[in-house]
């Protein structure tokens, strides 16, 4: 399959199912195409994955979970150690797809020259990303604490302190959210975000 094909056909997929889902996942827009190249070092990505395979084929290995749910800090290579026994080993034949959920340790090496895949990585909406939306467009234009200037800097104790009061200020206010507002507007944002895109 010629290059150009297999990524203008990706795109159109990932772009039909990023409009469809916008309000469901945080980034659709990840896409890796690889020819022949293989990727042997043993890693796992900090989103959900699935690998389309295109053209000729590519063997893979699937390794227990090394972490549920990471975040994109710690996705990672691994070391031997972390790595364990191979729970799967596949070999992807052109329409064949393979789904890694985040954290799952993989490698995949290439078993000829024409060997091409996609990759299609989805990220839903995680608890604390919303949590961060709550606190920046729903309280922190109501709370002057919460909008206190700091300079980590010059930790001294009145920078302390006023971190402290906002921290309070915040707890006690999240207590107090509803949330059935708070997702419904969340969800309003993102699909208003996703209009201009």
């Amino acid at each position: 399959m010629e290059k150009n094909t297999a990524f203008i056909k990706a795109r159109v997929v990932l772009k039909n199912f990023s409009k469809q889902h916008r309000s469901t996942f945080n980034n659709l827009q990840w896409i890796s195409i690889r020819f022949c190249n293989s990727f042997n070092s043993v890693h796992f990505d900090a989103i959900d994955m699935f690998a389309i395979q295109l053209d000729g084929t590519k063997n893979w290995k699937v390794f227990p979970q090394l972490v549920v749910m990471p975040t994109a800090i710690q996705g990672r290579k691994v070391s031997e150690e972390e790595v364990g026994d191979t729970l799967a080993e596949y070999l992807l034949e052109p329409g064949d797809v393979l789904y890694l959920p985040a954290g799952t340790l993989h490698s995949a090496n290439c078993t000829n020259k024409h060997s091409t895949h996609i990759t299609i990585g989805l990220a839903p909406w995680r608890a604390n990303q919303v949590a961060e939306y709550i606190i920046n467009t729903l309280l922190a234009p109501t709370s002057e604490t919460m909008r206190q200037h700091l300079f980590p800097s010059a930790v001294d104790e009145h920078t302390e302190s006023k971190l402290k009061i906002a921290l309070i200020d915040i707890a006690s206010s999240l207590e107090r959210i509803d949330t059935n507002y708070a997702i419904k507007s969340f969800i309003s944002s993102v699909n208003a975000a996703s209009v201009g895109q």
